[in-house]
């Protein structure tokens, strides 16, 4: 049974006149707990006649109920609020210009031939 951040493990005994043992425990101790219990129940060394567990799985508004609204609306809420500001700013950011390349914008030196051969003399000289 859950108290406050601990939980509270009433054990009852089986004699007369005997009052109920109340242990608190946190989670740790409870994980440890239910380790050891279950590795007791699984040892074929222990001879008890253990009764059957009939597990249930929890009703889906008992699920809805443990987690508020705000917790489980938080993560996608924050997700696309950020989405959304990053878009913002990616449409406010300016689109880069292209520059024309430097060999277009550059004017011929000379507008002399070159010479294919250096080996042959120059027509004009």
């Amino acid at each position: 049974m859950a108290d406050g951040f601990q939980h509270r493990l009433d054990l009852t005994s089986g004699q007369p006149d005997v009052p109920p043992l109340s242990i608190r425990l946190d989670d740790a101790e409870l994980a440890d707990l239910v380790r050891c219990l279950d590795a007791l129940r699984l040892d074929t060394r222990v001879r008890l006649d253990w009764p059957a567990i009939q597990h249930e799985p929890l009703h889906r508004r008992d699920l809805v109920e443990r987690i508020p609204l705000t917790k489980r609306l938080a993560a996608p809420l924050l997700g696309g609020a950020t989405f959304a500001a990053l878009g913002l700013v990616a449409l406010l950011l300016p689109v880069p210009q292209l520059e024309p390349s430097r060999q277009e914008t550059a004017e011929p030196s000379s507008t002399e031939a070159p010479i294919s051969d250096p080996s042959q003399e120059d027509a004009k000289r």
